[in-house]
């Protein structure tokens, strides 16, 4: 299911309705959190929606040219949506670069409460 939505192709602006995703194939980070919050809720997974801060400064990423003058420029700062769970998420998703570590294995050795890695 992880994986599914994590393929989802990303997409900017588009709506955030878990629905209207679905329908569309297509959607921004908040959106394919806000579908696989949904889904985890019918499921009965628990989790909670978090909203974090990311510098593209800080990034490892090569950017194109007219976002690395920009960035020696100015301190960019994104505000970006998070899912937490209990569960240990691991690898990478395809969402846009200075996402956070996200993943497709789950593991549910960890003790409930104590996952600290967020879902993107």
């Amino acid at each position: 299911m992880f994986e599914r939505v994590r393929d989802i192709p990303y997409g900017y602006p588009a709506s955030r309705d878990p629905a209207e995703v679905l329908r569309k194939r297509c959607g921004s980070c908040s959106g394919k959190h806000y579908l696989l919050g949904e889904m985890f809720r019918m499921l009965g997974v628990p989790f909670r929606h978090m909203i974090g801060t990311h510098r593209f400064n800080e990034s490892p990423l090569v950017f194109p040219g007219p976002m690395q003058e920009m960035l020696r420029k100015n301190e960019i700062v994104d505000l970006h949506d998070y899912l937490q769970s209990p569960w240990r998420i691991r690898g990478s998703t395809s969402t846009p670069p200075g996402s956070a570590a996200c993943g497709s294995s789950v593991s549910r050795s960890m003790k409930t409460g104590t996952a600290r890695a967020p879902w993107c």
